[in-house]
């Protein structure tokens, strides 16, 4: 792969133009760093889609925090068949009702990413220690990530979303924003690892070897063409 040319211009945030080798040629791959929160990473994708005319693909990688006792571990990645909206909804003097509208992921996309055939190959490179235990990342398709407007480090509160959909996995902040701002634009793709519980014990520790652990996975399904 060439190194990334980064690239400012005008309002787009600044991003980097990277050629990824395939059997078929290069594939061009715009990377933009959107920042936290969904309403932040809408703009920067609105205006980046603006400029690249008809993109192939939008594919949203970073972190997530995952749901305990859900058969995760640390370093596993997530690839959600949809996004939860966990804002939206209705307050009355109950409390708030929330809308728990989804947003979901393009489908020839995900059904090929849950169909890898490189996957054993990509795990044996990412091999890392849970416990002391030597551990392969797994990767999860049949499930959702709840988005959310805040940093969520209260397991109670993170298990609360499963009321709004049974398949919720993982909380997010990125994903319902991008994915408006994809709509009728660009199919969407997440691809996001799991980096910790959403509880009290939330910490950076994971997030260096989870942010790799995602976008080399990305970088694997586009050079050898499975998205």
């Amino acid at each position: 792969m060439q190194a990334g040319k980064r690239s400012v211009i005008g309002r787009l945030d600044p991003y980097y133009r990277v050629h990824v080798p395939t059997t078929s040629g290069n594939r061009l791959v715009v990377v933009v760093q959107t920042g936290v929160a969904s309403v932040k990473a809408a703009i920067a994708v609105t205006r980046i889609l603006s400029y690249f005319h008809r993109p192939e693909l939008a594919i949203l990688v970073g972190i997530t925090a995952g749901l305990k006792n859900e058969g995760l571990n640390l370093g596993d990645v997530i690839v959600p068949t949809a996004t939860v909206d966990v804002e939206s909804g209705k307050k009355t003097p109950k409390g708030k009702e929330p809308a728990g509208s989804k947003l979901e992921m393009d489908a020839r996309a995900h059904a090929a990413v849950s169909t890898w055939a490189g996957l054993s190959q990509w795990q044996s490179a990412w091999k890392t220690a849970i416990s002391g235990r030597p551990t392969l990342p797994l990767l999860h398709t049949d499930c959702k990530l709840a988005c959310t407007a805040s940093v969520i480090a209260f397991e109670k509160e993170a298990k609360s979303y499963k009321a709004l959909d049974r398949k919720v996995r993982g909380i997010e902040m990125e994903a319902v924003g991008i994915a408006q701002a994809c709509l009728q634009v660009a199919p969407l793709l997440v691809i996001k690892a799991i980096s910790d519980w959403a509880d009290s014990e939330k910490d950076d520790r994971w997030h260096s070897y989870c942010m790799q652990v995602a976008a080399d996975l990305a970088y694997r399904l586009i050079s050898d063409e499975t998205i």
